[in-house]
Parts: structure tokens; C-alpha cells; sequence
């Protein structure tokens, strides 16, 4: 997306959002985590620091880093997914290291005994987890990809795919993804009391797609993987409904629309298809994807169900996606939307100062300012260094972006 939209706006927001969150730090103190914690903020300040040399944002930068190992050494991590567990923390700190040219200490021995731990659970003969990305195999399969050390990604990848099969559910067409009871919302346990086919990005089948058609396109060797990414979004593709609205909804063999979002609905779905196309070096596949993103810019605003802006389910995951799929394509279309859900941000603000930027945890809740990725201020920071600098950063890979 072009750096030329609301250059000014976007750069006073980046830096009250980092005043925000500086000042608010220490109330995070106790969560690690990649999706709404220390690691997620800390990817944050990383890729400011490359926006901008600072003596000042290196420094914070390594207050956040020595926090993190310190809380590591002292912590037992119940929650082995990779939004809210350890992986996550892995992926940020090799992602950080990375940046500044492997100037941080500890970061491969840390990275090494995660990879026997993550090794480990997926040795156990247990149904040990969801399937999905943010808290199941699915994320476990992205941490993998995001390895450094190509043994170490190798070994991980193929464990978790060996264990994506043996919980998948196979079908006249290949393989899909169901959602066990156990690890069901309660709201849609009781339409679906044996489990239900989420088809999105975040909890579903389109997550798998993306990791997926990722690991083919890295030249990942499995027989039968580009097989099941083919089976698998062609089946995805047959839970396309007639709606202008809502191409997708959000559970298979439901008919209730879904919001139109990275988590769920058809601009994330849209992503997932384009980059199984490319994956599989198919152009037909590749324009089915193409044309879904497009008629979901063209969903009317108060049909998309977007009450605020971070990148999960708000106004700059929206952003966020369709400047990937402009990149990924070349359709002005999204550019323009891109912009135009950057825009409804950027004015928001302008009417009603940060807090507009808060988010709602639930119905019936008052909005609160966060400072995490994924529904935070974090996360929508890290969209405008890119809209700023025209560059998707790596930042966005654990997204499947």
C-alpha cells in the first residue's frame, strides 16, 4: 500500500501508540506471550527500531528482551500454543535476532530446548491439542517454518503434519480439520454437540491451508503434502455459499454470515486460497482466491460486523490482508481497500483521540485499550510501519500473512 496515504496521521498515531505503550508497560509484565504480551510488543519495538535508529528504542527494546529471559527462567508454561505459549515467545525472540544480525544473547539455546519440549508433547500418543493456529498443531507447523536451524524446522514440521493427519477426519475428498468437543466454544458446542468445521483462518481449515501451502512453497518434502493442500481447498472451496455478503460462513453447513476479518470470513479465506494457487503453480486456483478478496471489498462497511481496529477481527486486520493481497497480486482493488479500512482507523482517532482504538472482549462489555498483536495497539502499530514504509514486515508470518 502506498506510503503517500495520511503520511502525518499515521506517523503522529505510530508514536502515541508507542508513548501508550511504554507507559503502560509494566502491567504486562507478566505475560510472555506472542499474541497479546511482552513477545508480541516486543516485535513491536524490534521492527521501530529498524523504522527508526534510536539509541532510546534499542534501549527499550533490551528492557523488554532482558524481561522476557528473565520471566523464562523463573516460569513453567502451561499453554504450548503458539499465540499464548512458549513457540510464540521462540518465533518473536528468533524473529528479533534476526533484525539485529544475531546480536542477542541466549536466543539459539533458548530456541534448541523449546525444540526438544515442542518435540516432546508431539511424541505423545495423546490427542495433546487443538489442530488450529493459534493454540494447536497448525501454529506448532508455523513455529516450525520460522526455525532458523532447517534440521530443527525439518524434524518439528514433520512430526506436526504426522500428527495434523492422525486428528484430521478423512473424507470422499481428502482430509479436514474438526473441532473436537473438548476444545469447542461453548456457543457453537450447542448447535454442534460432535464438533464442528471451522473455516477459518485463526481456528480453522483455512489455517491449515495456509501452513500448508507454505511449507510447499519452502520446498518442504512430504509425500502427499501438496495432495492434501490441493483436496483441502478444494473442500474449502465447496462451502462457498451464494451471498454477496458473506462468501463464507464461519462454520461449515451453517448458514449465518460471517464477519469479514483475518480471523474469519472471506478476506481471510480469500488469502488462504491465493496462496494455495501459488503454492500448487495453479492460475485457475490462484483467480478463484483472487475473486473472492475482491467481492469482499465490496461488502457494505455495517454488514462486515468490524466494531474496532485491531488486526484479529478489526479495521487493520482488514487493512493488513488487503495490502498483502495487493502484493500478492497486483489488483489495484486492494490497495484501495487496504486505504479505505485505514482510513475508517485514522479518522476514528482523529473524532475520538487513542481510545478509539480500544478494544471489545466480549458482548456487553465496555472497549479497552490492549497493548498486545492481535487486538491490541501493538498490532495495529505494526500495520502502519508497514502502510508507512510500503514493506510487509516478517512480523506478520506467524499470521499466516
Amino acid at each position: 500500500m502506498s506510503a503517500e496515504n495520511h503520511p502525518d496521521r499515521r506517523l503522529a498515531l505510530l508514536w502515541s501508540i508507542e508513548k501508550f505503550i511504554n507507559a503502560n508497560l509494566a502491567t504486562y509484565r507478566h505475560d510472555l506471550s506472542l499474541g497479546n504480551g511482552m513477545a508480541g510488543i516486543a516485535l513491536f519495538y524490534g521492527s521501530l527500531l529498524q523504522f527508526e535508529q534510536s539509541a532510546t528504542l534499542g534501549e527499550k527494546l533490551d528492557d523488554i528482551i532482558d524481561l522476557i529471559y528473565t520471566r523464562i527462567s523463573e516460569s513453567h508454561f502451561q499453554d504450548s500454543g503458539l499465540f499464548q505459549g512458549m513457540p510464540g515467545v521462540g518465533l518473536a525472540l528468533e524473529q528479533i535476532a534476526q533484525q539485529r544480525g544475531f546480536a542477542m544473547k541466549d536466543v539459539a539455546g533458548i530456541n534448541a530446548d523449546l525444540d526438544e519440549l515442542v518435540l516432546e508433547e508431539l511424541s505423545s500418543t495423546m490427542p495433546i491439542m487443538p489442530f488450529d493456529l493459534v493454540s494447536g498443531l497448525t501454529g506448532l507447523g508455523v513455529y516450525a517454518l520460522s526455525r532458523n536451524d532447517f534440521s530443527a524446522r525439518d524434524q518439528i514440521f514433520k512430526s506436526v503434519y504426522a500428527k495434523l493427519i492422525e486428528c484430521s477426519i478423512p473424507g470422499d475428498t481428502g482430509r479436514q480439520w474438526r473441532t473436537d468437543p473438548k476444545f469447542a466454544a461453548a456457543d457453537k458446542l450447542l448447535r454442534f454437540p460432535e464438533g464442528y468445521y471451522d473455516l477459518g483462518i485463526a481456528h480453522g481449515n483455512a489455517g491449515v491451508i495456509v501452513l500448508l501451502a507454505k511449507a510447499v512453497r519452502m520446498g518442504v518434502n512430504i509425500h502427499g503434502l501438496r495432495e492434501e493442500l490441493r483436496n483441502l481447498t478444494n473442500w474449502l472451496l465447496k462451502q462457498r455459499r451464494g451471498s454477496s455478503d458473506s462468501a463464507f460462513g464461519r462454520l461449515a453447513g451453517e448458514n449465518l454470515h460471517a464477519r469479514n476479518a483475518w480471523c474469519v470470513g472471506d478476506a481471510g479465506v480469500s488469502m488462504a486460497i491465493i496462496q494455495s494457487g501459488q503454492a500448487l503453480d495453479d492460475r485457475e486456483l490462484l483467480q478463484v482466491g483472487i475473486d473472492i478478496g475482491v467481492q469482499s471489498t465490496r461488502r457494505r462497511r455495517e454488514s462486515s460486523l468490524v466494531q474496532d481496529h485491531g488486526i484479529c477481527h478489526g479495521s487493520m486486520g482488514l487493512s493488513l490482508i488487503y495490502a498483502r493481497l495487493f502484493e500478492e497480486t497486483g489488483e489495484m482493488v486492494f490497495c484501495d481497500a487496504a486505504r479505505s479500512w485505514q482510513t475508517m482507523m485514522l479518522d476514528s482517532v482523529s473524532s475520538h483521540s487513542l481510545q478509539a482504538l480500544a478494544t471489545y472482549r466480549g458482548p456487553d462489555t465496555q472497549p479497552v485499550l490492549i497493548l498486545g498483536v492481535v487486538n491490541g495497539l501493538a498490532g495495529i502499530g505494526l500495520a502502519l510501519i508497514d502502510s508507512i514504509t510500503g514493506r510487509s514486515g516478517r512480523w506478520s508470518n506467524f499470521l499466516g500473512l
